[in-house]
């Protein structure tokens, strides 16, 4: 946080008349903004492409094999580790389909930490039912906000009620272009 004390006050000039360089005021208060604006940023993304099936009501780890990118978290076998300790956000991205044509199937998912479930963070979504031989589909997006220590981590587990949703991954395409699309995604960044 900017402090009052820190800033030059309205008469003091920038630069030496003789040298040009800044004065001793201003250069410390500009040091002090570098510093601000170099304070580190904690953030992370995570990927999987594998497509998962679900056993009807029984609990499953979400599969997150792959980074994007990472600073202050580490992936291990679809577990995140946090480094520091802080309040963390994180957002999770799930494409969901069903290939049964006569039920619809509900998908919970929710987030554990240190191998316990975390109170109160599961959300739920319908996932529709095939119609006329094309498999329902829905984008399910969950987003948490859990206070962490050093150390600690988490994975995203889902349960399939009837056993017919399953994360699906799609392929890249050349024509026309576009680029694959991973089942999950899987993004966290530390606030506070």
């Amino acid at each position: 946080m900017l402090s009052e004390t820190r800033i030059p006050g309205q008469r003091v000039a920038i630069t030496d008349d003789d040298t040009g360089v800044p004065t001793r005021e201003w250069f410390r208060y500009l040091e002090y903004l570098n510093t601000v604006a170099a304070a580190v940023v904690t953030n992370a993304a995570f990927y999987d492409t594998t497509s998962t099936a679900w056993t009807a009501n029984t609990p499953t780890i979400v599969p997150v094999g792959s980074t994007y990118a990472t600073h202050g978290f580490s992936l291990s076998t679809s577990r995140i580790t946090v480094a520091g300790a802080g309040r963390c956000i994180i957002s999770a991205s799930l494409q969901l389909t069903n290939n049964n044509a006569s039920s619809d199937d509900d998908m919970t998912l929710w987030l554990r930490v240190n191998g316990a479930d975390a109170t109160a963070t599961s959300r739920r979504a319908t996932v529709p039912m095939q119609h006329a031989s094309v498999a329902g589909s829905v984008l399910m997006t969950v987003n948490f906000s859990y206070t962490f220590a050093a150390g600690d981590y988490f994975e995203l587990y889902g349960l399939s009620t009837l056993g017919y949703a399953q994360i699906a991954t799609y392929a890249a395409s050349s024509s026309p272009a576009y680029p694959a699309a991973p089942g999950t995604i899987l993004t966290v960044a530390q606030i506070l």
